[in-house]
């Protein structure tokens, strides 16, 4: 029997897999929205966005990186 971290729960893989198609779908739609910005960002508001966006799509790889594990647990 396998011991899990307390206050935590293994997510059945059902809900791993949906997971990893959300967050996989919310990187697409991220990167996309990157793709449409200005190679040169010409004013701080779109420079802020730019870099809100990068780092958008680093929390996207570190959580999809996370649900490509086969064994995930979260918090109850």
């Amino acid at each position: 029997m396998s011991r899990h971290p307390p206050g935590t729960r293994l997510m059945p893989e059902e809900e791993r897999q949906e997971t990893l198609r959300d967050l996989r779908e919310a990187k697409q739609e991220t990167n996309k929205m990157l793709e449409k910005l200005p190679v040169v960002a010409h004013s701080a508001k779109m420079e802020r966005h730019k870099h809100e966006l990068e780092e958008k799509l680093a929390r996207l790889d570190r959580a999809i990186e996370t649900f490509s594990k086969p064994t995930v647990y979260v918090a109850m």
